[in-house]
């Protein structure tokens, strides 16, 4: 009997700029780790012709004309020790997703509506190395549950649940002090804005966030 070989799977990051465009996210850097596959930051898939496309159509979907800024580190603890820091300097909210992790996501509120950077493990998760390392840079440690959820399902989910965090926390600050401060919260972006070509306006990005994922 004859039988076709099984189709590669897509890599995450295939999967995931889409959304993370059509979420808002200002900045994602794809970091190397102890469980991301040799090959992977040799594929096409890191192609910035790809990569364009595939945020170009996340973009799309949100009508929205902000690039998401795309970095890539081949190295981790360098990046981690010598370079997080400086990357993120005005994101008090650093979190780490981590299935062991005992704080449940929802103990995080209030979030303050700020930037936010979320250390996203590869598929199979971070190691204990790199968990500490992370951790030593201030980042907390959460689960979304006891499931274990590919890294294009978890991007979406945990997008979701920290917008809805910043949500709340901003309804909060606007109900016990002004209405404008919701305002103030939402809408926040850093760095240069890079304009998609053919549009003329900008719609209001809905909250900043960054992603630091090891694919």
């Amino acid at each position: 009997m004859d039988r076709a070989p099984p189709r590669p799977r897509r890599p995450g990051h295939a999967h995931v700029s889409p959304p993370v465009a059509s979420l808002g996210v200002d900045r994602v850097i794809l970091v190397n780790a102890a469980r991301v596959e040799k090959s992977y930051f040799d594929s096409k898939v890191m192609a910035d012709e790809f990569v364009h496309e595939l945020l170009v159509l996340g973009l799309e979907q949100a009508r929205d004309t902000v690039l998401p800024e795309i970095l890539v580190r081949s190295r981790f603890r360098p990046f981690v020790e010598d370079e997080l820091d400086a990357l993120c300097p005005d994101s008090p909210v650093r979190l780490i997703p981590h299935p062991p992790a005992s704080t449940p996501v929802e103990a995080l509120a209030p979030l303050p509506a700020e930037n936010a950077v979320l250390a996203i493990g590869p598929e199979g998760g971070w190691v204990p190395f790199e968990v500490e390392l992370i951790q030593a840079r201030g980042f907390t440690p959460f689960s979304l549950g006891p499931r274990i959820l590919r890294v294009e399902v978890a991007v979406p989910l945990l997008l979701g649940q920290l917008a809805l965090l910043i949500h709340a926390s901003a309804d909060v600050v606007a109900f016990r002090r002004e209405p404008k401060s919701l305002s103030t919260a939402w809408g926040r972006t850093h760095g240069p804005r890079r304009i998609h070509p053919g549009r003329e306006s900008e719609p209001r990005r809905y909250f900043a966030a960054r992603l630091s994922m090891s694919q």
